[in-house]
């Protein structure tokens, strides 16, 4: 469980740093689209720093892939784990009323034995009289 907190460290970490440079690589695509109306080639400026982008955008993707992968993983582990739990807490509940039940089936066999003795008891010093 430990492990999870570890990981889960990790995928924000990785986030942290996917958002950073996202931020970096936006204020750097902007400052190159100004630059770019500054060069005598405007148009092929731009379409280098869209290439660009795209590049930078998804190396940021694929970072923030993974840390979205790593708390998808988190949260199906801890799903199984809570799952695995109730199965185990509800598989002891039905064993526990299973040994209940069998000690009341027990406890009413034994009365039943007694009131019988009883009844027989009875029936004999009926019967003396």
């Amino acid at each position: 469980m430990a492990d999870w907190e570890r990981r889960g460290k990790l995928a924000a970490q990785k986030r942290a740093a996917a958002n950073q440079q996202r931020s970096k690589d936006l204020e750097y695509i902007k400052n190159r689209r100004k630059q770019c109306y500054d060069t005598f080639f405007v148009n092929y400026c731009l379409l280098q720093t869209r290439e660009e982008e795209i590049k930078r955008t998804r190396n940021t993707r694929k970072i923030l892939y993974q840390a979205n992968s790593i708390e998808r993983r988190i949260a199906q582990e801890e799903f199984e784990a809570k799952e695995a739990y109730r199965l185990r807490e509800s598989e002891w509940l039905e064993a526990e009323l299973a040994i209940e039940a069998a000690d009341n089936a027990k406890e009413r066999a034994r009365l039943q034995a007694e009131a019988n003795a009883a009844a027989k008891a009875r029936a004999k010093s009926a019967n003396k009289k």
